[in-house]
């Protein structure tokens, strides 16, 4: 019925209900009533309550009472101006970890905003927009939900400011710059890489940051395969000392451990450089067996070294016992 009137019918409906019954409408919010809160929404709307002296009157309830849960569900999710002005003026007397004395130790200010995705609880949803806010209210209405995630969640912090780089209300909000910089901060940890961190470098950094965090990857992945070849080269190192026992076979062998041309050529480089090491004529002195494994090396090496023919050949000679072509 309430819904239903205008401004000066619902100060006579509120006169009229005190003059019968001799009680404040308002009291009724004491307890749970089926419309309860499109009532007081509407009363708050219509200035009839005021949010601040409504919360000052129940702030000793406890969590549990009626009187603050409405002022959970209506106020403290900013569902109108005059719930941002309450929150504003309740966060300036209390922090985010004070609240709880008053909505319950679970009550955490940004889950009111910022949900954790279905699938992940560390990728989070943000419900920030408010059509009755300015651009700067939505900063302010921000703000507030930063300080209480790193407040009450430092843990999760990183991902939360991770996921707000990703939404589309909160990216409006701030000047480009000053995203490209906290997204630098970010994937300065190296936790943050692949597609979304390359979606936010095209949508933050000037075309000269691109060029030249492009050109910084570059070296880095270049650094970086560097790096490994030269680890990968050791490792055949000491693979080939454990396998080599001065026999061709066991030179064989060590071959056979690598299935890639490029891994197998590098070994076969390796064991040029063995063969080399031979005093000349030493093959002449091979069994059957050894020296089929010694001309089967030649062959390896002549296939991943086209164009060597000549230099593998003059090494077969030399340690055949014949003079080098």
């Amino acid at each position: 019925m309430l819904c239903s009137c205008g401004k000066t019918p619902i100060i006579q409906w509120l006169a009229r209900y005190r003059e019968l019954t001799g009680a404040d409408y308002c009291d009724g919010f004491q307890e749970w009533h089926r419309s309860s809160d499109r009532a007081f929404a509407l009363l708050v709307e219509r200035k009839e309550i005021r949010l601040w002296q409504f919360f000052e009157q129940h702030q000793e309830d406890g969590p549990s009472a009626q009187s603050m849960k409405l002022l959970l569900g209506y106020a403290m999710n900013i569902s109108s101006w005059q719930g941002f002005r309450f929150v504003r003026r309740l966060l300036q007397k209390y922090t985010p970890v004070q609240l709880q004395k008053f909505f319950g130790e679970r009550f955490f200010f940004h889950e009111l905003f910022v949900r954790g995705n279905r699938y992940s609880s560390r990728d989070y949803e943000f419900f920030i927009k408010r059509s009755f806010l300015t651009e700067e209210q939505h900063r302010q209405l921000f703000e507030w939900i930063e300080a209480s995630f790193f407040q009450m969640e430092p843990k999760c912090y990183q991902e939360f400011i991770w996921c707000a780089l990703q939404d589309s209300d909160v990216q409006r909000l701030y000047d480009r710059r000053l995203l490209a910089s906290v997204l630098r901060s970010l994937l300065s940890s190296g936790k943050y890489t692949g597609g979304r961190a390359d979606h936010l470098k095209e949508k933050f950094y000037s075309k000269e940051e691109l060029e030249a965090d492009q050109k910084a990857d570059a070296e880095k992945a270049e650094r970086e395969e560097r790096l490994r070849r030269e680890q990968e080269h050791q490792k055949k190192c000491e693979r080939l000392e454990q396998t080599y026992d001065g026999t061709m076979s066991s030179l064989k062998e060590f071959t056979k451990s690598f299935y890639y041309d490029r891994d197998v050529k590098e070994a076969l480089d390796m064991v040029y450089e063995k063969l080399r090491e031979q005093p000349a004529g030493c093959a002449a002195a091979f069994a059957a067996d050894e020296l089929e494994q010694f001309f089967k090396l030649c062959g390896d090496l002549a296939r991943y070294n086209p164009g060597d023919e000549q230099k593998i050949l003059n090494m077969a000679r030399t340690m055949m016992g014949g003079l080098a072509a």
